[in-house]
């Protein structure tokens, strides 16, 4: 974002700072013309504005520029001989907007897409990233490449901007695709587990696709699961809301941000099949989100139930506390500075552990599951490490070894992770 206050840049960079005093100096004492764009043009500070209307005048930012500079000594002779454009490149490409995603992308290099065989690639998917692949995901890759042509790039062109919706701005596809559009490889396997994982994101969840307001991942209760869910998680760093958009086919993230409403300026955002059963597809969402509220158990903060098998009453025991008290005792452990409150309420979640290797040890292992998948939703660093070995062990009970060792590579770097 292109700032409004001149003398915030000058004290961000002092070596930028000097320049630009000087580059001024120079503009008021000689009125310095200089061509930047094959035509002569005076050159003014209110050029650098992101919007006219909004910013100050030009007097009060150069006043407030010179404040901040007060103490910059100006050397003798020099002003003549500064090099105007070099200085005023620079600090234009000061400038640039650098992405808060995980994986920002370089306009300058063009990467080559992964192009195997349809089976061979489904294989190396499935090998990177543990879990299964639907084929509605690659019918869908497969559209966005035809969107795209051969020479543009699929992870930073396939967007609907802003100007259509406001408030949901860039939508951009990342993680596993990033990878097939051949913007991330790595000789080391952990890494594709960890490209675009949030500090949010339980091993069930993959993100598909970032924008303004959340992201959308893949639901996936076990690896081998053969029909995920689409699920949209906001961009809360503390229990983050979750809702079913749609399951399987990728296409459902589009859906989700164009609306009920098929405009025809969107057309082409969709397939075939899509453009001819749009209203039937997406009034199946509802379908889709009564369909899992059967098939799970438990109150997890996240909202999506755990998925777990119940045989003859066994794999599966509640917890004894309500939804909004075992948050609030998860809360005043992790923030309170008053050690007699953080002892108390620890007492608490020590019961609830002790519950939960008493629930093992009779082959109810949800339970485990199910305060794992909260205490790691609330995202505090205090219980990083009861998170880790609580999931770690549901997921090996529950044979989800794939989960386990996810889990394992995220972890240590789970607070090292830039979030959007």
């Amino acid at each position: 974002m292109v700032t409004k206050n001149i003398g915030a840049i000058y004290g961000f960079n002092p070596l930028l700072s000097n320049l630009l005093f000087k580059f001024d100096k120079a503009l008021e004492k000689n009125n310095r013309i200089i061509d930047i764009s094959g035509g002569m043009k005076e050159v003014k500070i209110s050029a650098l504005m992101e919007n006219d209307e909004t910013c100050e005048s030009v007097k009060e930012m150069d006043k407030k520029r010179k404040e901040l500079c007060d103490d910059a000594v100006e050397p003798p002779n020099e002003i003549e001989n500064i090099d105007v454009y070099a200085v005023l490149c620079l600090h234009l490409k000061s400038l640039q907007i650098n992405s808060s995603l995980h994986s920002a992308h370089s306009d300058e290099i063009k990467p080559k897409r992964v192009t195997f065989e349809a089976d061979v690639l489904k294989t190396d998917l499935e090998t990177k990233y543990l879990c299964l692949f639907p084929e509605e995901f690659f019918l869908f890759w497969k559209h966005v490449q035809k969107l795209t042509g051969k020479d543009g790039d699929p992870c930073g062109n396939y967007h609907i901007t802003k100007s259509v919706y406001g408030n949901l701005k860039c939508l951009r596809l990342c993680g596993v695709f990033d990878y097939l559009a051949g913007h991330f490889k790595d000789a080391d396997t952990e890494k594709y587990l960890l490209h675009d994982r949030f500090a949010t994101d339980l091993p069930e969840m993959q993100t598909l696709a970032v924008y303004d307001n959340g992201r959308y991942v893949y639901w996936r209760d076990e690896p081998n699961t053969e029909k995920p869910l689409i699920v949209h998680v906001d961009n809360a760093e503390h229990y983050p809301k979750c809702v079913i958009v749609g399951a399987v086919d990728p296409f459902y993230m589009i859906a989700h941000l164009v609306g009920k409403t098929l405009r025809v300026e969107y057309r082409n955002f969709f397939s075939k099949d899509w453009i001819e059963g749009y209203k039937m597809l997406t009034a199946n969402v509802k379908k889709i989100a009564k369909s899992r509220n059967s098939e799970t158990v438990g109150l997890p903060f996240h909202g999506m139930g755990i998925y777990v098998k119940i045989v003859n009453d066994v794999g599966y025991r509640p917890l004894k506390e309500k939804t909004g008290e075992l948050k609030n005792i998860i809360n005043l452990v992790a923030t309170t500075d008053n050690e007699d409150i953080k002892q108390k309420k620890m007492e608490k979640i020590t019961e609830i552990v002790s519950c939960i290797q008493f629930a093992n040890d009779e082959k109810d292992f949800g339970m485990g599951l199910e305060f794992g998948h909260d205490i790691f939703w609330s995202n505090h660093n205090f219980f990083d490490k009861m998170a880790e070995k609580l999931l770690i062990t549901a997921y090996k009970l529950l044979d989800r070894q794939a989960f386990a060792r996810i889990l394992e590579v995220h972890m240590p770097v789970r607070r090292n992770i830039p979030d959007l």
